[in-house]
């Protein structure tokens, strides 16, 4: 099994919806996203967690070379750096409220 994706929201669709759920117009709501990005990414930086609400949490990852001593272990090691996201309760209780039904593939 695997979801299939319903199409997409472009930013714009997106800037609408929440002016209108906001009642803020649509370049002070692009200018609130601009932020919240803007500072999620000098937080990761500095190394915090960033938690939004019952959405979730973000937090930077990382991967590396498997080393034999800690001492071994340097910036050169490192493979990969990510950000892992950790679902909250609003999106947990997003997934008992999906439906699912098989289509031919």
């Amino acid at each position: 099994a695997r979801a299939i994706s319903d199409g997409e929201i472009a930013t714009g669709e997106l800037l609408t919806i929440l002016s209108k759920k906001t009642k803020l117009n649509k370049v002070d709501c692009l200018r609130f996203i601009m932020y919240l990005e803007e500072t999620m990414v000098e937080q990761l930086r500095d190394g915090k967690i960033v938690r939004l609400g019952d959405i979730g949490s973000f937090q930077v990852g990382i991967t590396s070379k498997g080393v034999d001593t800690a001492a071994k272990v340097t910036a050169s090691t490192i493979t990969t750096a990510k950000v892992n996201f950790r679902v909250g309760n609003n999106l947990k209780e997003m997934f008992k409220e999906l439906v699912y039904k098989k289509i031919k593939g």
